[in-house]
């Protein structure tokens, strides 16, 4: 399973262990086991996707934040741009920060009615729990205690050996690595094709396609593109109302 994987690890498995199971090519479970390899060499990962994840962030008439993620398009809420940093140590998640950008609403039937500014906001996952704040990594307040699951905790790997792969290809300085596994969010399948560096076997860029299963809504996709920085550090938390 690739990066795109991590994110969808959680539901997979409702919330809990995924069992370590691959399946399919040995080449592709060869490199597939690569990649697992290398993010565990490098303090961080970075990436901007988008189609994961659905908000209604306001401030005005009144405070207002709602989301959603790896299920689709969600009415009452607009599709959102993740520009997100993960801090590692030997492949497992040590932080998590999301920045999440609205977008304009592309689905009126879904959004149409979403008439107030929507307004960025921050997650942050750590050891001492979930947080949210209106703005960005670059400008923001303090932070809101975030109820409800996230796709990232503290302790999960980046890169789960789970689901069926097919042979590598080669494409230009990459190899093509497809996979497919449940979706466990909405009951179906996913299928996704990741681009993975012949040299650093560190995945650049993710496609992943989600077919639901009858009658658990329509089908839809997400892209992912990927940076490795040297350093990264999590923001502190300051909780609103404490000043600590």
């Amino acid at each position: 399973m690739s990066l795109a994987g991590i994110l969808a690890a959680w539901a997979v498995a409702g919330g809990g262990g995924i069992a370590q199971a691959a399946g399919g090519d040995a080449n592709g479970i060869s490199l597939a086991r690569a990649v697992r390899i290398a993010l565990a060499r490098v303090p961080a990962e970075s990436y901007e996707q988008t189609g994961f994840a659905y908000a209604r962030s306001e401030q005005t008439p009144a405070p207002v934040f709602r989301w959603r993620w790896g299920g689709g398009p969600v009415a009452g809420m607009v599709p959102v741009r993740e520009q997100a940093t993960v801090g590692l140590r030997e492949g497992r998640v040590t932080w998590w920060r999301d920045d999440l950008t609205p977008l304009p609403c592309v689905e009126a039937s879904l959004c149409g009615e979403v008439a107030a500014a929507q307004v960025p906001v921050e997650l942050l996952v750590e050891q001492s729990g979930a947080f949210y704040s209106y703005g960005s990594r670059t400008s923001h307040g303090c932070y809101g205690r975030l109820g409800g699951s996230t796709p990232l905790r503290v302790g999960d790997r980046t890169w789960t050996l789970f689901g069926d792969f097919a042979a590598p290809s080669a494409h230009g300085t990459t190899q093509l690595l497809k996979s497919s596994f449940p979706w466990g969010l909405t009951g179906g399948s996913a299928s996704e094709t990741a681009s993975v560096s012949m040299r650093t076997h560190l995945p650049v860029r993710e496609q992943t396609w989600i077919s639901p299963a009858p009658g658990g809504g329509a089908p839809f996709s997400f892209t992912a593109s990927f940076g490795y920085p040297s350093r990264a550090r999590a923001p502190k938390v300051t909780l609103c109302g404490t000043g600590q």
